[in-house]
């Protein structure tokens, strides 16, 4: 579930940093473009690196599950940001990112990245 809601969240940030790519492409101001440009590159990235990261999960990989943790911080600190500076991204990616945060640091989650205990009762 954690595994499905990540990689859903990453695809939908590529996706969103593609269309702000194409966004940067119409004729604006040039200085505009680049930093619009920035930002959709930045977007793609972050979504890229939740989607692999995230295949690590099922896998019981802790690396995977604080990676995907501080991307999706990243993620939504990147959202929260530019909401403040008057940008429209995406609400649902960082709705997910929060999600995946709550659901692999909850209850199910913990249990399934616990270390298991050594056969010789030590």
């Amino acid at each position: 579930m954690v595994t499905i809601t990540a990689w859903i969240g990453g695809m939908l940030s590529i996706l969103g940093g593609l269309f702000v790519l194409w966004v940067a492409a119409l004729p604006t101001d040039e200085l505009l473009r680049d930093d619009i440009l920035g930002l959709g590159v930045f977007e793609i990235g972050l979504g890229l690196t939740l989607v692999l990261a995230a295949s690590g999960l099922p896998g019981r990989h802790r690396a995977a599950r604080i990676v995907v943790t501080v991307v999706s911080g990243i993620m939504i600190a990147h959202t929260v940001i530019a909401a403040l500076l008057g940008l429209p991204l995406g609400w649902v990616p960082t709705a997910l990112c929060a999600v995946v945060i709550v659901l692999l640091w909850a209850g199910p989650a913990r249990r399934h990245f616990r270390r298991p205990e050594p056969a010789d009762g030590r």
